[in-house]
């Protein structure tokens, strides 16, 4: 095929592509804004964050967003620090890549469901109950987003040479600071990039959240879906737009901070 004809091919492709998802968003921001019941443009913004919201939902609409950055921060952070021991190990050891790299891509193959099933029945009641849900929906959030992290930190980590990290332990340095010293830094956009991936999946991580979450602990999403499930449609337009600015927040940080992902 000329390469005319792809070039013309792909930017069409490209081009549909970009059209659906900007419709898909416009919509998102057109039906929070959308005037209803007499009242202008954006006023179920305003509902969202009345006292009835809160009374209806047992929880602010700032409370649930406060949850959600929360536990998408924490749960991010401890996904990239299993990824940097995780990326360690496979530098050290590279025949143990395949290994490794198995055990931690089993989340991928556990369904949220049955995730947070186990979380809920089992070890909440283990743990102490209610008091430690907030801990449970971070651990559910960091195992979801392990793969994702390591995925991101495998690749930069396996185009390093050894030489400067040899050149560091010649000097005297211990293996663990020799890779801190001379490798890390050198994918360090590459580990920005892969943090804020796994914090945006935390924004909209729904399933294993939602059979875990008190009122007290609900996310974003979680209220979302309750706004819908009690016909609140207004409400979950407004909570929805709420969600895409985080979201495009968190796109706009990846662009502006560190590299694309590669996956």
């Amino acid at each position: 095929m000329p390469r005319p004809t792809v070039g013309v091919g792909l930017a069409i492709e490209t081009g549909l592509v970009l059209t659906a998802i900007s419709g898909v968003l416009a919509s998102v921001v057109y039906r929070s804004l959308e005037p209803t019941g007499g009242q202008g443009a954006g006023a179920t913004y305003a509902q969202l964050f009345s006292p009835e919201t809160t009374e209806r939902l047992g929880i602010s609409a700032t409370g649930m967003i406060a949850n959600t950055l929360f536990f998408a921060t924490v749960a991010a952070l401890i996904a990239i620090l299993l990824g940097i021991l995780a990326g360690y190990a496979i530098v050290r050891r590279p025949e143990r890549s395949i290994g490794l790299g198995m055990i931690l891509f089993v989340p991928l193959l556990l369904s949220p469901v049955v995730l947070a099933f186990a979380l809920a029945t089992f070890w909440r009641p283990l743990l102490g109950g209610e008091s430690t849900i907030w801990f449970l929906v971070i651990v559910s959030q960091a195992i979801l987003a392990i793969p994702f992290a390591l995925q991101s930190l495998e690749i930069p980590l396996a185009g390093l040479g050894p030489n400067g990290r040899e050149a560091a332990e010649a000097l005297g340095s211990s293996p663990w600071n020799a890779f801190l010293d001379a490798d890390l830094p050198r994918v360090r956009s590459g580990l920005v990039t892969a943090g804020l991936f796994v914090f945006a999946l935390g924004l909209g991580e729904f399933t294993a959240t939602y059979f875990l979450v008190t009122p007290q602990y609900t996310t974003v999403p979680v209220g979302l879906y309750r706004l819908q499930d009690v016909r609140q449609f207004g409400l979950a337009d407004a909570l929805a737009g709420v969600l895409l600015l985080l979201s495009l927040a968190v796109f706009l940080a990846i662009i502006l901070g560190g590299r694309r992902v590669e996956l």
